[in-house]
C-alpha cells in the first residue's frame, strides 16, 4: 500500500500511528478513487476512499472523486489518530499506556474496522482492564462474520484480518 510519509507527517503522527498505518492499509486496501463498500454496512454501499476512509469516521468529509497518495496518507493518519483516541477513551489511558505497541495496533485496527461501538460492546475492554490480555486477544477472533443474505457467515477476509490482529496482539 502506498502509505507515503513525509517528515512532518512522521513527526506529528507518533509511533502507534506509524505502526498501525501499514497494518490497516494492508487490510483496507488503497484506492485513490471513491468506491462503494457494500460489505461494510450490509445491503447498502458505504462511500469509501483511500485506506477505508468513510464520512462515518468524521475526520474529513469525502468531497471529491479522486485523492492523491499524499492526501490519502494524511487522511489515514487523521483517521488512525481519531481511532486511537477512541480506544484510549474506552479502555482508559493507564490500560493503553501499559500495552505494547503491537497490542495497541491490533486493538486500533479492530476499532478502525468495526467501529468504537463494537469495541465498547465487546468483552475486550473488560479483559484488557483486568489484565487478561491473552483472553482479550483471543476475543478478537470472534469478529470474523458478517450478515450475507440474512445469514451470519464467516467472511474469509475478516477471518484473515482477525487472525492477523490476534497474532499482533499476542506479540510482546
Amino acid at each position: 500500500m502506498p502509505v507515503r510519509l513525509n517528515k512532518a507527517m512522521v513527526a506529528s503522527a507518533g509511533a502507534v500511528v506509524m505502526a498501525a498505518a501499514p497494518f490497516i492499509a494492508n487490510f483496507e486496501g488503497w484506492r485513490n478513487t471513491v468506491y462503494g463498500d457494500s460489505l461494510a454496512k450490509g445491503s447498502h454501499e458505504l462511500v469509501t476512499v483511500c485506506a477505508g476512509h468513510t464520512d462515518n469516521i468524521g475526520t474529513q468529509q469525502i468531497t471529491k472523486t479522486h485523492y492523491t497518495d499524499d492526501e490519502c496518507t494524511a487522511i489515514e493518519i487523521k483517521d488512525i489518530q481519531a481511532t486511537d483516541r477512541q480506544v484510549v477513551a474506552i479502555l482508559g489511558p493507564s490500560v493503553v499506556e501499559s500495552m505494547p505497541i503491537s497490542r495497541r495496533v491490533a486493538i486500533d485496527d479492530f476499532t478502525f474496522n468495526l467501529g468504537a461501538g463494537s469495541l465498547k460492546k465487546s468483552k475486550i475492554p473488560r479483559l484488557l482492564q483486568t489484565g487478561q490480555w491473552p483472553a482479550a486477544c483471543m476475543a478478537l477472533l470472534a469478529y470474523d462474520k458478517a450478515t450475507v443474505n440474512h445469514q451470519l457467515v464467516v467472511i474469509e477476509g475478516l477471518h484473515r484480518r482477525r487472525q492477523a490482529e490476534f497474532d499482533q496482539c499476542m506479540k510482546q
